[in-house]
């Protein structure tokens, strides 16, 4: 039985039929579509939207309340600045062009430090790493905390040639691992047996202190020019007549030409840690628990949409603050084992 003729018996090669379920061309979609201007045009668009925005800055006052004041009321333009309601422990007269007198456990010169690394944390100002102007000496009664954008990269023009994307003087990448080049028996001498080998001093390498160090390869978070900047800032004054620190109104809040970063992308530091945070951390690295251990505990105790401890930057804290310490001690990285055991017993 021949079933291939089956299938053509009522078919006709020389009429033109539709499927039952093909779309009539009448119904199809006849909207205009998006040319390649029109998609870059909004593309361009929802760029400059991103890259404009507010910043939000809520301070904790009081760490036994945890209770977080919106400082922004002090700050905008409409309506007028006033003083934050939720604002506890205010003085009834304000300093010219403030509104908010910060916690009164900031006082002096010598409580700055304190003050700005509560500002910069990401608690305080998500999204933005806030960066000083140098803090001044104790002459100085007006503070200013800016964003990584506003300041400008330097022409460095000088540095570059014509075709390279890199500076000159920078170490090449290879994408193949390079190894070194020989060992402590370089030439002939590698020819010896292992047991000779190891009795042969190793030979000195001599380090050309005149030679022009090799340029790091960064990135910048700064602007190409000043017309490009980000204009927000904070302005902290502290008053000549009771020596507290003042928000002025002359702030900024106001972000553009960078997008929003959240908290949770960004890697903490140990600038996001209060004292207390910085002791349980210390006491836990010297019961001997990890740093990866530490970094999760940290996540989730402060929120994972917050910060972002990773092993390695709990890893190089402790170590610093090990290093100062064998330092305060008279233990230098140059001391033998049996020098840094002795030492340890004069201690």
């Amino acid at each position: 039985m021949n079933h291939a003729a089956c299938l053509y018996e009522d078919s006709d090669p020389n009429t033109d039929s539709e499927p039952e379920d093909s779309t009539p061309s009448s119904t199809l979609d006849s909207s205009p579509r998006f040319t390649m201007k029109e998609s870059v045009d909004n593309i361009l668009s929802l760029t400059v939207a991103q890259n404009n925005w507010t910043q939000e800055i809520c301070l904790l006052e009081d760490t036994n309340s945890k209770l977080k004041v919106d400082l922004s009321p002090a700050i905008m333009n409409e309506p007028s600045p006033h003083t934050p309601k939720t604002a506890t422990n205010q003085p009834s007269q304000y300093p010219r062009y403030c509104h908010y007198r910060f916690p009164t456990r900031f006082r002096g010169h010598d409580s700055w430090p304190d003050l700005m690394e509560l500002l910069v944390s990401q608690s305080t100002c998500p999204g933005c790493s806030l960066v000083s102007n140098g803090g001044g000496s104790a002459h100085q009664h007006t503070y200013r905390l800016y964003c990584p954008h506003y300041l400008v990269v330097g022409n460095n023009s000088q540095n570059y040639t014509d075709g390279k994307l890199a500076m000159d003087d920078i170490k090449k990448e290879t994408v193949v691992r390079v190894k070194s080049k020989g060992d402590k028996t370089p030439g002939i001498l590698a020819m010896h047996n292992k047991t000779d080998r190891g009795k042969i001093p190793p030979t000195e390498k001599c380090i050309d202190l005149d030679a022009t160090p090799l340029n790091k390869r960064t990135v910048s978070q700064r602007a190409s020019s000043k017309e490009n900047r980000c204009r927000m800032h904070l302005v902290i004054n502290r008053s000549q007549k009771d020596d507290y620190f003042y928000l002025s109104s002359y702030s900024t809040l106001e972000h553009s030409g960078h997008p929003f970063i959240p908290p949770s992308a960004l890697s903490s530091s140990k600038k996001d840690l209060d004292s207390l945070e910085s002791k349980l951390v210390h006491l836990l690295y010297d019961e001997r628990v990890s740093p990866t251990q530490i970094a999760r505990f940290l996540n989730g105790l402060k929120g994972e949409d917050k910060t972002c401890f990773l092993p390695k930057t709990i890893y190089n804290m402790n170590n610093k603050t090990q290093k100062l310490l064998s330092l305060s001690q008279g233990i230098t990285s140059k001391m033998t084992d049996a020098e840094v055991t002795l030492k340890k017993l004069e201690v």
